[in-house]
Order: C-alpha cells, then structure tokens, then sequence
C-alpha cells in the first residue's frame, strides 16, 4: 500500500510522488507537528483526510512551510518520535525518500530559497 504527496509543478502538471504508507505517514505526522497555531489555516489547504499531501491549493507561504518543516524532520529524524520507533538501518532509505520530495519541491514556482534560511 502507498500514499501520495500531490505537487503540481510548473511545467510538468500532476507529478505525484508515491511513497510507502509507513515512510508518508511519518513525513505527514512529523512535519503536520512543527506547524504552529497561527499556521494551522496552511495545515488544513495541504493535509488531506485521504492518504495524500496536497500542495496544488498551498500558497508560496505554506508550500515553503511545508519545505522547511519537511526538511527538518529529514534532518532529525533519528530524534522523531517516528524515528525513534524506526529500525536504524532503515533510516537513511527514508531520508532519501523526504530528499526526493524536497528535490521535487525545489523545482516548484513557489519554492523561495531564501524562506528557508529564516
């Protein structure tokens, strides 16, 4: 079984990247925490209650959240609560799978490197 990330890039419309339920699941629970309350209205355009990330209906605001939300938990994730739980040898395949979700994100209109250095 699989779930999706929806990200509808300039040029290349409908890219859908497909990934292990278990690997979605922890990159949706981990970023989905690191949003803050007054980011919730972001929260509620890009997680769906259906096994999908959507980032078709985000603005450059939350697409750029999401990135660097999603690049922190890649970055920690042996200290998640999902990477805790984690077999250790299976920790870098799933930090390759949120670098390929970045890798796409990057090549996104919305993408604005310098949002994610503050």
């Amino acid at each position: 079984m699989s779930a999706a990330v929806i990200i509808n890039l300039k040029g290349r419309k409908g890219t859908i990247w497909s990934l292990q339920t278990g690997i979605f699941l922890c990159l949706a629970d981990e970023t989905k925490k690191l949003f803050k309350q007054h980011e919730q209205k972001h929260v509620n355009i890009i997680y769906s209650p259906y096994e999908q990330l959507n980032l078709d209906e985000a603005d450059e605001t939350g697409f750029n959240l999401f990135y660097k939300y999603c690049k922190q938990v890649m970055e920690n994730f042996p200290n998640t609560e999902s990477g805790k739980q984690c077999k250790q040898e299976f920790i870098p395949a799933i930090q390759a799978q949120f670098a390929e979700v970045l890798r796409l994100m990057r090549e996104d209109e919305r993408y604005q490197e310098e949002l994610q250095a503050a």
